[in-house]
């Protein structure tokens, strides 16, 4: 299966969903690291080394747009794909994470954690399983 071994960096200040995207990730047979703000987000990508980042835009110590800059503008996490998830549903705040090399841009309030997984398992080539 395309995604044994697969590593996901969740950078989310918030705890409850952070641990619920990080539960719903690995009962999908994904390995999940967690980040709580953008600092110790951008550590953990150059650390941890992820197959795919989903960030969130609203955090801590610098937000997903600059911590976006940053692993892009870096030659060792220039192609992590990085899927923001965030609750600004602006189209010019989709728009400037997606000129930021998003590979997509998720708007929390209209995806279910199980959607989330979904889009990450398309990403990898490996078809969602039935839950």
């Amino acid at each position: 299966m395309a995604k044994q071994g697969k590593v996901v960096l969740i950078v989310e200040d918030d705890i409850p969903i952070a641990e619920m995207y990080a539960a719903e990730l690995s009962l999908s047979g994904f390995t999940v690291e967690v980040a709580n703000d953008g600092q110790a987000g951008l550590l953990a990508a150059v650390q941890k080394k992820p197959d795919i980042i989903l960030l969130d835009i609203l955090l801590p110590e610098m937000d997903g747009y600059d911590v976006l800059k940053k692993l892009k503008g870096d030659e060792k996490t220039r192609t992590i794909p990085v899927l923001l998830l965030s609750n600004l549903s602006q189209p010019e705040q989709i728009d400037r994470g997606k000129q930021l090399s998003a590979i997509d841009y998720l708007v929390k309030a209209n995806h279910v954690p199980a959607d989330i997984v979904e889009r990450i398992e398309t990403f990898f080539g490996s078809p969602a399983p039935n839950h």
